[in-house]
């Protein structure tokens, strides 16, 4: 699926990100088992991309990061050199 979040969160108090945010995401995490099935994606220019990469950081375990925010991308859409 796609469109976990929409909408600009830099505004959000950190109780509210954590409750509407980093859980959820957690959860998704947790649900597909797989670091290779989730791949991040934003709104941006429209939304400020530096908060939505941090809520995500907040939800997924560091060592899954290279796979969630790059290597799952270029394989999805071979771009790898």
């Amino acid at each position: 699926g796609s469109a976990l979040l929409i909408g600009q969160i830099e505004n959000y108090k950190p109780d509210q990100l954590k409750t509407y945010v980093v859980n959820p995401l957690s959860w998704v995490f947790g649900y597909v088992e797989n670091p290779k099935k989730l791949m991040f994606g934003s709104d941006w220019p429209l939304v400020d991309i530096k908060d939505y990469v941090k809520a995500f950081k907040q939800a997924i375990p560091e060592e899954h990061w290279e796979k969630v925010f790059r290597t799952n991308a270029e394989e999805v859409f071979n771009l790898k050199k």
